[in-house]
């Protein structure tokens, strides 16, 4: 009895540890092993004590790898794995994609690309961030650029000449 219950304990220990240590299933499969074990000798000790085990292998494994899924995000490797939610607003990251915003009264306006335009990238205009597309060439970060048309919510920029 001994025997099954210390193989049980090691089925769930492993069930954890898959959590934990990528393994491609090869941990979870011993931990499969090791519960089919315990509940082989539950049985020959008892057919009660193998439905027993039977039933607390069943009701326990789900519980103790929803346990591991809910602490794996704090541990040191879930946190370097998962990744963190996006905090940065529209402002930091330009505008883009289909907006009501009328953006004709940005056209013949002088501005900064913050990123390099190749061809599309962020602006600054009036210290507001926009997506924008450049005509041909590629236009580099911090070079100063003029709005010189729109095609539908595309703010289409060109190099500033001096």
């Amino acid at each position: 009895m001994a025997w099954a219950i210390s193989l049980l304990v090691i089925a769930l220990l492993l069930v954890i540890l898959e959590i934990f240590i990528p393994s491609a299933g090869l941990i979870g499969i011993m931990a499969a092993g090791f519960a089919a074990a315990a509940i082989y000798l539950a049985f020959k000790e008892n057919p009660k004590v193998g439905y027993a085990f039977l039933t607390i292998t069943i009701v326990s494994t789900p519980i103790v790898f929803i346990a591991g899924l809910h602490y794996f995000p704090k541990t040191p490797i879930g946190k370097r794995l998962i990744l963190k939610p996006n905090t940065e607003t529209a402002k930091h990251r330009g505008i883009d994609g289909v907006s009501d915003e009328d953006f004709s009264v940005l056209v013949g306006k002088t501005g900064i690309a913050k990123s390099n335009l190749m061809p599309s990238g962020i602006i600054e205009i009036d210290d507001i961030r926009y997506s924008a597309v450049c005509q041909g060439t590629v236009i580099d970060a911090e070079s100063e650029i003029v709005v010189v048309g729109l095609e539908g919510n595309s703010i289409i920029v060109d190099l500033k000449e001096v």
